[in-house]
């Protein structure tokens, strides 16, 4: 399952694999671009561009990182998809439940094996009666969603409703009723209506 810490795993080692082809491209070596390299061994030519592609790996490096700028604090959420293997001092000395609650989770010999036997997010929930808080911080690393599938939906709801023949300012109820995912228990709601004597 896609979690944002795995997320951010993919993304740095993707970054140094570029940083990789870049030092490569310093010294005119291009062998890891297959396709080019055969194109360039069929028609028997040397490469003369190693500078403006070692030049696009670096602004593809620069851009990414920009999107994704905290790949280097990764290591401060380690504990999350770790929390057998790493010490307490991932967490700082002002949260001392925290660190007590790491400490005992970390001894649990049952809880390692309900770690290795199921996912990392159901791992966290189980955890929350034993270890409160540690559950829910570890959660609120793991609940953003990696992709961007609820805002392009929300986005293609909100150009379905907003037609030119219905072409109002404040759609937000509107679209809350398209993107639920709750069906309407109308013979309930229709129970609770308070009925309207005639005069």
């Amino acid at each position: 399952m896609v979690n944002i810490l795995s997320a951010q795993d993919k993304v740095a080692g993707f970054i140094r694999k570029l940083e990789l082809y870049k030092r490569r491209t310093d010294v005119e070596d291009i062998s890891m671009f297959s396709e080019l390299t055969m194109i360039l061994d069929q028609s028997n030519e040397e490469c003369t561009f190693t500078k403006e592609i070692g030049d696009h790996l670096s602004s593809v490096i620069s851009c990414i990182s920009k999107y994704f700028p905290n790949l280097e604090n990764r290591e401060t959420n380690a504990w999350v998809l770790r929390p057998f293997s790493v010490n307490e001092e991932s967490f700082p000395d002002s949260e001392t439940q925290a660190k007590v609650q790491f400490l005992g989770l970390r001894e649990d010999n049952t809880l390692k094996h309900d770690f290795e036997e199921n996912e990392i997010s159901t791992f966290w929930i189980r955890t929350g009666n034993e270890y409160p808080l540690l559950s829910e911080k570890a959660l609120r690393i793991l609940v953003p969603f990696a992709t961007t599938y609820r805002c392009e939906s929300g986005f293609s709801t909100m150009v379905t409703l907003k037609t030119k023949s219905r072409n109002r300012l404040m759609i937000e109820h509107d679209m809350r009723c398209a993107l639920c995912q709750t069906k309407p228990d109308i013979k309930k709601i229709v129970k609770n209506k308070q009925y309207q004597p005639s005069h």
